[in-house]
């Protein structure tokens, strides 16, 4: 933590952000019926 900064930070929020982000589209575009049957 002692080298850590607000800039790190900021883009390790974002680059979480971001693959979040991602995974909720997969989850969009999944068809739910191929997971159930």
């Amino acid at each position: 933590a002692s080298i850590a900064t607000a800039e790190k930070g900021r883009l390790t929020a974002e680059y979480q952000a971001d693959g979040f982000i991602s995974l909720l589209r997969d989850v969009r575009k999944a068809k739910l019926a191929d997971w159930l049957t």
